[in-house]
């Protein structure tokens, strides 16, 4: 997996382990908006660091797969998503099931208390939560499902 438009201030060997990146700056490079309307499937998602996981080398440490679907369908938004995060020598799993309206105004789109800049081109939906810290991904990238 290719980086998320991520960066860190040094540039350490990548390896491939999971699904997700951890970057100091994980984000969109151009949030394009578009329809999110259908089912999307997560390929892959970034994570930035938090506080804690600098008491660390995170970047030699940290790995994470993340998996599960997302739907946008006449205003109702369903996400669930699964994630086992390794950082630091903690082991981070989690679980998100939930439904709610969306709503989207030019490139953002805001789902219950959360708003995510985003980019739908063909197939592939990017989005992007510029408040997110570990454990939980900035940034995910989701491929259309049944299309």
């Amino acid at each position: 997996m290719g980086c998320l438009s991520c960066s860190d201030d040094d540039s350490p060997e990548e390896e491939e382990a999971g699904n997700v990146e951890f970057s100091t700056m994980c984000s969109l490079e151009d949030p394009c908006g578009g329809d999110p309307s259908g089912e999307w499937q997560v390929k892959s998602g970034c994570v930035q660091p938090s506080d804690e996981d600098y008491d660390c080398d995170w970047r030699e440490t940290a790995s994470g797969v993340l998996s599960g679907t997302i739907s946008f369908q006449g205003g109702t938004a369903s996400i669930e998503l699964e994630s086992q995060l390794d950082h630091c020598g903690t082991i981070d799993i989690g679980s998100t099931n939930t439904s709610g309206t969306y709503t989207v105004t030019g490139n953002e789109l805001v789902t219950g208390a959360t708003t995510f800049a985003f980019c739908v081109e063909e197939d592939t939906l990017r989005l992007w939560e510029s408040g997110a810290q570990s454990p939980s991904p900035s940034v995910l990238e989701l491929s259309r499902t049944g299309s």
